[in-house]
């Protein structure tokens, strides 16, 4: 092999650059109409997407941009769906009461 033909970069620094450069302000947009469209799977984009956000961003060593943002999005969906459960179980229970 020649010296020219030696690479540069070892693979480690080859994937912490990657890692570097990911941003994840495109997913976290495609999960907020996802969700807006339909809350389930929206959820699971969500899901997938930050669970690789965070491995990213452990192989960086930093945050990446985006990544705030897939987990506000996973807060807000778990307590809209915690405040609808708790409104149809209230509804319920007084349907239930008045009978």
């Amino acid at each position: 092999m020649y010296d020219d033909e030696k690479p540069k970069y070892s693979q480690d620094e080859l994937r912490v650059a990657l890692a570097r450069d990911k941003s994840y302000t495109a997913s976290a947009f495609i999960t907020l109409v996802a969700c807006w469209l339909a809350w389930l799977p929206g959820l699971v984009l969500n899901i997938v997407w930050l669970r690789e956000a965070r491995q990213n961003e452990r192989i960086a060593g930093q945050t990446l941009p985006g990544v705030g943002c897939l987990r506000w999005l996973l807060i807000w969906n778990v307590i809209w769906a915690i405040i609808l459960c708790a409104l149809l179980g209230g509804l319920s229970a007084l349907g239930l009461a008045s009978n």
